[in-house]
């Protein structure tokens, strides 16, 4: 919050967070002055996530209270893209109960002094006196349509469903046509990658049409559905690799209780901002669901969310540590392709010598 009116509104302002502050209401911060002395200035700390949100109270708004009529006196910045659900219900809500409150705690303190000095001959000066504080909002990259509820949700659950019925068909269609035994190594490792690399190139597209068929009047362009593409695909080819190892290593019975936790611990790292949760949590900042959001956030706000110096680096290497466990994985399926086609051609040629053996005798 950054307060440049010391008159009654700022007191006003103050005042009313005053009765609002506590766990269900957010944190507030004064800020300085001399680092925020316009209202650009404010705006690229929240672009920047220096700060969630921001609520400026005008320089001079007590001696400018008619131009708060037209919004001149309060000014309230988010942006709506972080987390929709949570913007909306946590900082919308919130501000406006405290323009409200702010409102009312203006009244008590000047409504008196203001009521003497009315000019009752003025309709506009009646106007800013039953309502002398308004406020206006700046949303940087407004999110009005009803599929957000889904982006960080439902959609981040989709990939990871997705890798793994593809590797049951995959891995089915392999042992069924003994491919790991049959094609050489780097043959049946390149079949696979290149399957893998088709596959999610079609699903992220997919994924990618549907949030953009849903946008309604959201306003991104191709250049951001084309981001949008590939990040999604790397997800999902990072999710591939994992689960790829883990079914080359883990019985199948052990498989859905992975799928499971894998699932459930990548969705609570991006269904809401880990500020809002324990510290204990902030250990999903590791985990690619999390940083795949954040990144697409960054796209869809056209740069308002400048967390790729984290994010990015954590994709590639959850993507670099899943091609290796995946490789690992895949030559521990040939050895034992081959251990057991070299165990049923022994028992093949005993039987042989055995029928042999008999007939001679």
């Amino acid at each position: 919050m950054t307060v440049s009116d010391d008159g009654v509104v700022g007191q006003s302002v103050k005042s009313a967070y005053q009765l609002l502050e506590g766990p269900s209401f957010p944190t507030f911060i004064q800020g300085d002055k001399r680092l925020y002395s316009s209202m650009m200035e404010v705006i690229g700390a929240v672009k920047d996530t220096s700060y969630w949100a921001a609520f400026v109270v005008m320089p001079n708004a007590s001696d400018r209270i008619a131009q708060a009529l037209q919004g001149g006196a309060l000014t309230y910045i988010w942006n709506e893209v972080r987390y929709p659900p949570f913007s909306d219900e946590v900082f919308l809500q919130s501000f406006g109960n405290l323009v409200t409150r702010t409102r009312l705690a203006y009244n008590t303190l000047n409504g008196t002094t203001a009521l003497e000095l009315l000019n009752k001959n003025d309709p506009a000066a009646l106007q800013v006196l039953l309502n002398p504080i308004m406020a206006t909002g700046i949303n940087i990259m407004p999110t009005t349509q009803q599929t957000k509820l889904f982006y960080n949700t439902v959609s981040m659950v989709m990939p990871i469903l997705q890798q793994f019925f593809f590797l049951l068909i995959l891995n089915g269609l392999s042992n069924e046509l003994h491919l790991y035994s049959k094609l050489p190594l780097h043959i049946s490792g390149l079949v696979r990658v290149g399957l893998s690399v088709v596959f999610d190139l079609v699903a992220s597209l997919c994924m990618s049409g549907y949030i953009w068929g849903f946008r309604e009047s959201w306003e991104v362009t191709r250049k951001q559905f084309a981001l949008t593409w590939m990040v999604l695909w790397l997800l999902m080819h990072i999710h591939f690799l994992i689960i790829d190892a883990c079914t080359a290593f883990l019985p199948l019975p052990a498989l859905p209780f992975f799928l499971l936790t894998w699932i459930i611990i990548n969705i609570t790292s991006s269904i809401s901002p880990f500020e809002a949760n324990p510290g204990f949590y902030r250990w999903g900042y590791a985990l690619p669901t999390n940083e795949a959001y954040t990144v697409l956030t960054d796209i869809w706000s056209r740069g308002s969310v400048p967390q790729l110096y984290r994010a990015l680096p954590v994709l590639f290497s959850w993507w670099v540590a899943g091609l290796s466990l995946a490789i690992c994985g895949h030559c521990y399926r040939c050895h034992k392709a081959w251990k057991l086609d070299e165990k049923r051609g022994n028992e093949k040629l005993d039987d042989r010598t055995r029928t042999a053996e008999e007939q001679g005798a």
